[in-house]
């Protein structure tokens, strides 16, 4: 499949023919006996797909702009629908990196204009890698996201509030539900040196990431502003009922001091009230360590 497209390359209709065969393939059920075969030609064709969204010579990106809204469909439900069907766990979480991983190239190539609708579509992409986690109820290992899954879904969301600013603004529930998502994988996988495969343990990095992605709202302060109370009461969920270890937690704080940066004492306010007493001390311990560390940083 990937030798045909890349042999297509300077073959318009072949070309295209390729690319409608791998969007088949993604469409494509079958029996299941022939499961294990079925997923590595997912995985190969959205390897593909992938490929298809990098287009940038003058006939493959006129395919891919005409193309583009059935290519993101087929992308978001393989990610949302395909890949929970795989036969194995490991399959289900290499497709979806995959699918995700299309998505950001898509979303990235300048060239393809995507439509206000498409920010829920993506945004739901991006969540699917840990909308099943739930902070107080510990998933199996198996239901845990790799580091490569988990990093696709930061690499998308930040290539979303980088490039795309305006569709994720139209549809910030579902992007603060992604972060949530991220949030509740890294707690209940805290960081082990080195983390064996998908053995449940999630690198370092995917914390550094998840602070950086925190950081990155900040610039969005405008939209996000009525939404981030929900994010910094996870944030207090996550230090009172599962703490990181010292180094992650570290690691993790510049994020969090963020998320209260965005936070006007409305915000603040509300999550105090909703809070167990318990909560409220994490939360004055983390305002103290705002005001010392954060609030004035760069101010003369």
């Amino acid at each position: 499949m990937l030798r045909t497209l890349l042999a297509a390359a300077g073959d318009g209709t072949t070309y295209d023919d390729a690319v409608g065969r791998m969007l088949a393939e993604l469409g494509a059920r079958g029996e299941e006996e022939e499961a294990a075969a079925a997923a590595g030609r997912v995985h190969a064709a959205l390897l593909g797909l992938s490929l298809v969204c990098a287009a940038s010579s003058a006939p493959q990106l006129g395919l891919l702009v005409r193309r583009a809204p059935q290519i993101l469909a087929a992308l978001v439900e393989a990610a949302c629908v395909v890949a929970p069907a795989m036969p194995t766990a490991a399959a289900a979480d290499t497709a979806r990196a995959l699918s995700l991983q299309a998505l950001t190239v898509l979303s990235t190539n300048d060239q393809v204009k995507l439509q206000p609708s498409d920010g829920a579509a993506l945004l739901l992409a991006a969540g699917s890698v840990c909308a099943h986690l739930e902070l107080r109820t510990a998933p199996p290992r198996a239901a845990l996201p790799s580091a490569h899954a988990f990093g696709a879904s930061y690499f998308l969301l930040v290539a979303l509030l980088r490039q795309r600013g305006r569709l994720v603004h139209s549809a910030a529930p579902l992007l603060l539900a992604a972060v949530r998502g991220l949030l509740h994988a890294v707690a209940h996988a805290p960081p082990a040196a080195p983390p064996a495969e998908h053995d449940g343990s999630l690198p370092l990095e995917c914390v550094r990431n998840l602070r950086r992605l925190l950081e990155l709202l900040a610039a969005h302060k405008k939209a996000l502003v009525r939404h981030c109370s929900y994010v910094l009461a996870d944030l207090l969920s996550v230090c009172r009922e599962r703490p990181l270890p010292a180094a992650a937690q570290r690691e993790l704080l510049p994020g969090i001091h963020a998320v209260l940066g965005i936070c006007t004492e409305v915000e603040v306010q509300a999550v105090h009230a909703a809070s167990d007493a318990a909560r409220q001390r994490v939360l004055k311990d983390l305002l103290e360590s705002y005001e010392r560390s954060f609030k004035y940083q760069g101010k003369a």
